[in-house]
């Protein structure tokens, strides 16, 4: 029969396995933010993550039980300092990618990997540490206890993890937010173990720490609307979708929408919104239907002027649509129809015929818009 402090241990590591893929995944969708939303980033994260993993696990069989003897408040003060740090980690993301590099910049290889490894060093030395030392904190009981069995356990709070954040959070809540509840189960599962432990002249101090990290990730979420402020005006918009961040920035009557950190379109930009529609418009004789893949400022305003029965507008993600008709970014015309749709999957599937097909699209500095630029696109098309 298992006993009360092996089950508290293993709580702890389910907890830990819950909290660590959730925030992994939330640090990436970060990372894409500061980093102009470039995939490459994910690699370089994901290598950074397992190396410095994999140093943690070796400082903690080297110094473990040798110099450190493994114990359950140990373990415990350790997962606290673990919880907090997530928050810590997503706020230095935030606030030193533009005290070390221009803002708006285009960051080299060696610079994003460096400021990379850096700025996650802590939080996952500390969790490549914690796994190992979890089995030496129950070896202290049962001296032939298999890690075997610890690693398992790690595996199902990784599962539940990553079931979390990919059917709850990325839908549901802010990166700060995502954090706080990926660290609650940790905070929770540490206590329990502490009071396994039945030291209960150290309670207060227990209570004092799982007090100090749950407000170290409730403050994360109170600094969240401030983390994201422009330094020109003032942010009127900001949700995170399950495709990244959507903000609206506002400035001397201009609306900007920003996705994952890039500017992609303002309502006062007129005239790029006229050399998108009319120069190739211009070129046929009588259009009477129009596809168009992302949009610009004013651009329906444009596209009216031809007298079209029919346009169809695809944007992938319909909170960006909702976003541009509530800030007048794009106006809703006769004939328009709005589909929220991967534009390569919808030429795809689609047997309608248009006169035209319009692409107003950045350029291919991320593998998701360079889809739009090769030849089988175009033969697509």
């Amino acid at each position: 029969m298992m006993k009360k402090n092996e089950r508290a241990t293993l709580l702890v590591v389910i907890a830990t396995g819950i909290s660590s893929v959730a925030v992994q995944l939330i640090t990436i969708r970060e990372f894409l933010a500061q980093f102009h939303g470039n995939e490459f980033v994910i690699s370089l994260i994901l290598f950074s993550w397992l190396i410095l993993g994999g140093i943690g696990t070796l400082v903690a069989h080297l110094i473990t039980p040798r110099y450190w003897q493994p114990s359950s408040s140990r373990l415990c003060w350790l997962s606290f300092i673990l919880a907090a740090l997530s928050a810590v980690q997503i706020f230095i993301i935030r606030e030193l990618r533009d005290f070390f590099f221009i803002h708006g910049s285009s960051v080299g290889f060696y610079p994003t990997l460096a400021y990379i490894f850096l700025t996650i060093a802590p939080y996952c030395l500390l969790l490549g540490f914690i796994l190992p030392y979890s089995l030496f904190v129950l070896r202290a009981e049962t001296p032939d206890y298999s890690g075997t069995r610890i690693y398992i356990t790690d595996n199902i709070g990784d599962i539940t993890g990553g079931a979390l954040f990919s059917f709850a959070l990325v839908f549901l809540v802010t990166p700060f937010k995502g954090i706080f509840i990926a660290g609650l189960p940790l905070v929770i599962a540490s206590f329990l173990l502490f009071s396994s432990t039945r030291k209960q002249r150290k309670y207060l101090k227990i209570i004092i720490g799982a007090a100090i990290t749950l407000l170290v990730l409730v403050m994360g979420i109170s600094f969240e609307p401030f983390s994201l402020a422009p330094s020109e005006g003032k942010l009127v918009h900001y949700h995170e979708s399950r495709y990244g961040r959507i903000a609206v920035h506002q400035d001397n009557g201009q609306y900007t929408l920003f996705i994952d950190g890039v500017p992609v379109l303002s309502n006062q930009n007129q005239s790029i919104a006229e050399e998108t529609i009319h120069y190739p418009l211009a070129q046929l004789d009588n259009p009477q239907s129009a596809l168009l893949i992302s949009g610009e400022g004013g651009i329906m305003k444009e596209l009216k002027k031809h007298g079209l029965k029919t346009g169809d507008y695809i944007e992938l993600d319909p909170e960006i649509t909702s976003v541009q008709f509530r800030f007048g970014l794009i106006e809703n015309i006769e004939g328009l129809n709005v589909i929220n749709q991967d534009g390569r999957a919808f030429l795809a599937d689609s047997d309608k015929i248009y006169d035209a097909i319009i692409l107003n699209l950045p350029e291919p500095d991320t593998f998701q818009v360079n889809r739009f630029f090769t030849d089988q696109f175009f033969s697509l098309v």
